[in-house]
C-alpha cells in the first residue's frame, strides 16, 4: 500500500467515515495550493496573447489583458495570474524565430525548468519552429500541448472560396 493510502486507513481506523471523507475532500483539493507555471510558446503572430487573455477571460482592452497586435507586442516573458487561483501562472513568451528571439538564444531565455506545462501554438499548419521547439519541451520531460489558433478564420476562408465559386 503507497503512502498516501495507509493515510487514508489510519484516518478512516482514528476518525471514521466523516474523518476520512474530510481527508479525501482536503486532498482533492491540495492541488489549488501548488504553484503552477504554465508557458506559451510559439512563433510570433500565432495568438498566444490572444489565447492567455481567452485563458483568463480578459477582452485586449481590460486590464491586466495581455497586449494583442498585427505587430510583434510581447517583448519579454511575462506571467498573468488567473483570476480564480493566484498559484496558477500563464506566462506569455516572445515569438521563436524573430530578429530579437533568435532560435540560437531563445531556450536559455524560456528556463524550461520552472515550468510544469506547456501550450505550444501555432496557426495554419506546423512549422520548422513548431517542431523545434516540441522537441525542446519534450527533452524535459514534461507535458506538452499543441493549439491551432485561427482556425475559425480559415473556416471562413474557405466558406468564402466556396461561396464565390
Amino acid at each position: 500500500m503507497d503512502k498516501r493510502s495507509e493515510e487514508f486507513k489510519s484516518t478512516f481506523q482514528k476518525q471514521g467515515v466523516a474523518g476520512l471523507s474530510q481527508a479525501i475532500f482536503e486532498d482533492l483539493d491540495g492541488w489549488k495550493n501548488e504553484n503552477i507555471n504554465i508557458a506559451v510558446l510559439g512563433q510570433s503572430g500565432v495568438g498566444k496573447s490572444s489565447f492567455i487573455n481567452a485563458l483568463l477571460g480578459l477582452k485586449p482592452s481590460d486590464e491586466g489583458a495581455a497586449a494583442v497586435g498585427l505587430h510583434e507586442t510581447t517583448n519579454e516573458k511575462k506571467s498573468y495570474v488567473h483570476p480564480k487561483n493566484k498559484n496558477f501562472l500563464i506566462w506569455d513568451f516572445p515569438g521563436v524565430g524573430t530578429k530579437n528571439f533568435p532560435r540560437e538564444e531563445y531556450l536559455a531565455k524560456v528556463d524550461f525548468r520552472i515550468f510544469n506545462y506547456f501550450i505550444l501554438i501555432t496557426s495554419k499548419r506546423f512549422f520548422e519552429y513548431d517542431i523545434w521547439l516540441a522537441h525542446a519541451v519534450e527533452m524535459t520531460r514534461k507535458c506538452f500541448y499543441f493549439v491551432r489558433s485561427m482556425f475559425g478564420n480559415d473556416i471562413e476562408n474557405e466558406m468564402n472560396k466556396k461561396r464565390k465559386r
